[in-house]
């Protein structure tokens, strides 16, 4: 349950973009053939990441900029503190990183690393996009160790980014994938000096491109995003959706005809269709499509329970046979002992008063996202088993979740 609805900043400014404004740290000389950078993330950058349940913020990211620094090919060997490397002449501080520091503070680092290393070594590059989009925007993919993709004025060849271990964490090689671009070189955004596609079209190229779950995890935070949608104005929030998912469409339309081969177009208006502006979370994001294949239009996100003189706010719902559904992001419980007791005492007491309404409920946990097969299957059991007259619905969605194996 929430009382209270999550905020993010970002700077972000229009660019026209005449050229590339490189800002490296110190007085080393910026060499316009093949450069060496080195990418240091001290403890005051990885302090200021944020990262719940699949939310992140990049904060850091200023940071991370401020700390790149270039140099001549043959300097490299004069680094002699801890690091690895990103690309071939790219390498990463890791002296900051302690055996205690947490997989996923690492992975995020390299993730960042890796789009720092690649926009100052390519020269051809116009603005990133995908899931580099998606992370340099603030939200969270839901292949948490992605590719990196911008578009490219020429030269489409991938890019190998070699395997990283850092500590005893072992991160699988990567790929620099070029991609061509969907709108005019002086329609994107600059975040933190680095180019970026629109959240529109980042969107766009998500449901055309990406398994449903991914495209949806970015979609629904995008809409989230776009809408900045409350659920103390529910109906307004709603409404924006609805505005924001025909602007999409059109826009969709629009691309369709520029690139009818670049992909799957009506499958992209059925993802844009059903993305829920409503989702807080990737988490949330992820489980909202396993739940509508379930129940389909008869699910409610962020659903209203007056109770005691408050208002309290259901992740997801059935209301026509009174089901509850929470899902249980880390995000919730605090982020000590204490806090996780305080919540923990809270949330059950929110359940009791609630279930004494005649709802019943159920808890989804991140470990459950990684089988939805499973998790599907435990949706239909509990209904089959609880409501006798419950029955599958058939629906777009349900049927492509089908057809990529996810349920």
């Amino acid at each position: 349950m929430r009382g209270h609805e999550f905020s993010e900043s970002k700077r972000i400014q229009a660019n026209n973009h005449s050229e590339r404004n490189h800002k490296f740290q110190g007085s080393c000389e910026c060499i316009s053939h093949r450069i060496n950078v080195v990418i240091h993330i001290g403890s005051q950058c990885l302090e200021k990441l944020i990262f719940s349940e699949g939310k992140t913020s990049i904060d850091s990211m200023n940071n991370l900029q401020k700390n790149i620094s270039s140099l001549r090919a043959n300097e490299k060997r004069r680094v002699h503190y801890p690091h690895v490397t990103v690309l071939r002449s790219v390498v990463m501080n890791i002296e900051s990183f302690s055996a205690e520091t947490p997989r996923w503070q690492i992975r995020y680092a390299l993730n960042l690393a890796r789009i720092v290393g690649v926009y100052r070594t390519r020269k051809n590059l116009q603005y990133f996009t995908h899931e580099s989009a998606v992370l340099l925007h603030g939200l969270s993919p839901w292949n948490v160790e992605p590719s990196v993709y911008a578009a490219t004025n020429s030269n489409r060849h991938k890019t190998t980014l070699p395997k990283v271990t850092i500590n005893t964490e072992v991160f699988e090689p990567r790929e620099f994938r070029p991609t061509f671009s969907l709108q005019r070189s002086d329609e994107y955004l600059t975040i933190d000096n680095l180019p970026v596609e629109s959240l529109e079209n980042t969107a766009i190229r998500m449901v055309i491109s990406r398994p449903a779950v991914d495209a949806l995890v970015a979609v629904s935070q995008i809409l989230h995003r776009l809408t900045r949608f409350s659920h103390f104005q529910w109906q307004y929030s709603r409404s924006l959706e609805k505005q924001v998912k025909q602007s999409l469409l059109v826009r969709l339309d629009k691309i369709q005809k520029e690139h009818p081969k670049l992909g799957n177009y009506d499958r992209g208006r059925v993802l844009i269709n059903v993305a829920d502006a409503a989702c807080e979370s990737a988490g949330e994001a992820a489980l909202q499509p396993i739940l509508y294949a379930v129940f389909s239009d008869a699910l409610v996100s962020q659903y209203k329970i007056h109770m005691n003189g408050h208002d309290y706010f259901a992740d997801f719902a059935v209301p026509e046979v009174h089901l509850i559904i929470e899902f249980d992001g880390v995000g919730k419980m605090g982020t000590n002992e204490q806090e996780f007791n305080d919540a923990l005492h809270a949330q059950l007491n929110r359940q009791n008063a609630i279930e004494s309404l005649g709802y019943s409920f159920i808890r989804v946990k991140w470990n459950d996202l990684l089988n939805p097969t499973d998790l599907y299957n435990r949706f239909v059991r509990y209904s089959m088993k609880k409501y006798s007259d419950f029955h599958l619905r058939s629906s777009t969605l349900k049927s492509l979740l089908e057809s990529e194996a996810v349920i």
